[in-house]
């Protein structure tokens, strides 16, 4: 008996799949050009592709801001005091 259970193996599935479609891996799972220069960005994946296609395109410094701004565990907001929750 196996510890994978039908449901990771879907979820595997699932992101293999969405590393396909973002060019991380090829059809055969080998890791891409694209792939690895992705796995030196400590990112999500869909980010780090982000940020490449914004360098191709000399748009990087304001792509830039949405990996920032989705780091941030807060909400900021002028005017508001800022409270952070802290998820343990």
């Amino acid at each position: 008996m196996t510890l994978i259970t039908f449901a990771a193996i879907g979820s595997l599935k699932d992101a293999l799949k969405q590393l396909f479609l973002i060019d991380v891996i090829d059809e055969n799972g080998t890791i891409t050009r694209i792939g690895k220069t992705m796995s030196d960005l400590p990112l999500e994946p869909s980010l780090a592709r982000t940020l490449i296609e914004a360098n191709e395109y000399d748009c990087l410094t304001q792509a830039l801001t949405v990996p920032a701004m989705l780091s941030v565990e807060g909400t900021l907001l002028p005017g508001r005091r800022y409270i952070f929750k802290h998820v343990n």
